[in-house]
């Protein structure tokens, strides 16, 4: 009867810290070398670079939250890029480089409450610099 006690237990605490993770974004945004385009890869960028074909046209500052990120696709997908898309289309610009995805301290007191921890939630500013790689 006692085993089975501790059975139930370990069972309910491995529940409650799969439910009470959400994921943060991948490690290149939060180490601050992400990157983003649709068109192009960071190795064409740094080419358009070293031709003299890229233009510099400005930094974005954000904050970003989102909830039921309990995969890090869903992190990037839902937190980092909707941000990233954005300032894309107001600048006019067709690459994203050094985003980095930092976790606002200020939501620590709501982050380890226990409904926010289960419905996933995060919420991160983001930064970065929008560039245009010209033809």
């Amino acid at each position: 009867m006692r085993i089975w006690g501790l059975g139930r237990c370990a069972v309910v605490a491995v529940l409650i810290a799969m439910m009470t993770s959400a994921c943060a974004p991948s490690m290149p945004y939060v180490l601050g070398n992400g990157f983003y385009s649709e068109k192009y890869s960071k190795a064409q960028v740094q080419a358009a670079a070293n031709n003299g074909k890229l233009k510099f046209l400005g930094k974005f500052t954000e904050d970003s939250t989102a909830c039921g990120l309990y995969v890090q696709e869903w992190s990037d997908s839902d937190l980092v890029l909707p941000v990233v898309k954005s300032h894309l289309n107001s600048l006019g610009g067709n690459a994203a480089d050094n985003i980095i995805a930092k976790w606002n301290f200020s939501d620590f007191l709501l982050a380890i409450t226990l409904l926010p921890a289960i419905a996933g939630c995060r919420s991160y500013t983001i930064s970065g610099e929008i560039l245009l790689v010209q033809p």
